[in-house]
């Protein structure tokens, strides 16, 4: 039904500086400059008389300029960390869901980012990382859960804009160095809360698809440190999510809307 050819070619680059002001005060600006030319051939598509061959050849350019800054205050065992940085993803196209569904086009992503946190080493056997977040995005590309109901379209839209506001923390308890085993065992454990909603048009307020509140996981590992050999156990629990960007709570036929639940 359709046949078309995609092609990107893309170039990156990024510059930086660490100045110390004081002995515990690092301020590390920085820029990244992305530029991708992309390339979309159809080779067949459907026309009034069914299913044709055809040649329809098209090229664009974009550009992101990415500019950004952290700050560390504090010792290299304790300290304060806090960024702004602008997001930006280059266009791309999105396919269809259906075989007999044209491919489409999202416009870039962009965003602005911040975060502050904390890092604590104690005793060399404990580590314990904090930060909260806030991401304001002017384009956001969502599922385009229209098309996964009705089965045509792309598969991913334009979501226009969008807020993530969260925290995550991490620790781990390296038990084998604090009890001075022949064995590295490691306890580790990582918390996220996120909640990201569009912040205008028919779905303001509502949450994004896909985007559970809540992420936890825990694991341990354990690694013989004469051979080598080692293993892990792990543990990971994602809360409810919607499937869809009108939170619909009850499931449709096609299984593709309503609440996904916690596993």
């Amino acid at each position: 039904d359709y046949e078309e050819v995609h092609g990107t070619f893309a170039l990156a680059a990024y510059l930086q500086d660490r100045m110390a002001f004081r002995k515990n005060l690092l301020v590390t600006p920085g820029i990244r400059f992305e530029r991708a030319a992309f390339d979309r051939t159809i080779l067949r598509q459907q026309t009034s008389k069914g299913a044709q061959d055809t040649y329809a050849s098209g090229s664009s350019l974009s550009t992101g300029i990415i500019p950004g800054i952290g700050i560390t205050y504090g010792s290299r065992d304790a300290h304060v960390f806090g960024g702004l940085h602008v997001g930006w993803a280059p266009p791309r196209v999105t396919s269809s869901i259906s075989p007999r569904g044209t491919p489409s086009q999202t416009d870039p992503e962009k965003s602005i980012n911040y975060e502050l946190g904390t890092r604590l080493n104690a005793g060399k056997w404990v580590h314990f990382e904090g930060a909260g977040f806030l991401s304001n995005f002017r384009n956001q590309v969502v599922v385009n859960t229209a098309a996964t109901s009705t089965g045509s379209g792309g598969e991913l839209v334009n979501g226009g804009p969008t807020r993530i506001v969260g925290a995550e923390t991490s620790t781990l308890f390296a038990f084998g160095r604090r009890l001075a085993l022949p064995i590295a065992l490691d306890l580790g454990a990582r918390y996220t809360f996120s909640r990201a909603t569009f912040v205008s048009g028919p779905n303001d307020g509502r949450l994004l698809p896909y985007a559970p509140l809540h992420s936890f996981t825990a694991n341990i590992d354990v690694e013989h440190e004469g051979t080598g050999l080692g293993g892990q156990l792990a543990y990971t629990f994602t809360s409810d999510q919607y499937a869809d960007t009108a939170n619909t709570v009850a499931w449709d036929t096609t299984g593709r809307a309503g609440i996904l639940g916690s596993r």
